[in-house]
């Protein structure tokens, strides 16, 4: 079951799409206009925070977790201390962060408190300082 805490959150981000199935999952900043999220498309790109809401249309307003204990999608089965990142769905995924892994480049974006299977709710820990895997 997972767990949320003590939260940084940024209030009323503008979504840039109907994020109604994305609470949970990653968030970036769209360059389509300011103080605006998407959705994380990319994996292993950095990330402003984890979706707090539900919002159905563009334009709504939506919180960001920006830092702390937050719950968000696995995209894959991670365990407990496994580090991190983005997937291209903006679900979560674990991050090798040896200089030899495939995650080479990637950027991590927190540690995993309590994990799961794919698709189930996670507890991580997100916030900074997160960093690029060493190329």
């Amino acid at each position: 079951m997972a767990h949320e805490a003590i939260q940084t959150i940024l209030p009323g981000m503008i979504t840039d799409g109907n994020f109604s199935t994305k609470q949970f999952y990653f968030a970036k900043i769209s360059t389509a206009a300011d103080f605006t999220a998407s959705v994380c498309t990319t994996d292993g790109e950095p990330a402003i925070g984890v979706i707090q809401g539900n919002p159905t249309n563009t334009g709504e307003a939506v919180s960001i977790c920006v830092s702390g204990v937050t719950k968000v999608i696995a995209g894959e089965t991670i365990t407990a201390g496994q580090h991190v990142k983005t997937a291209s769905d903006g679900r979560c995924n674990v991050c090798d962060i040896t200089t030899t892994g495939a995650d080479t480049g990637d950027h991590v974006v927190g540690v995993c408190l309590e994990g799961g299977a794919v698709n189930e709710k996670i507890t991580i820990f997100f916030g900074t300082p997160y960093f690029k895997v060493a190329v």
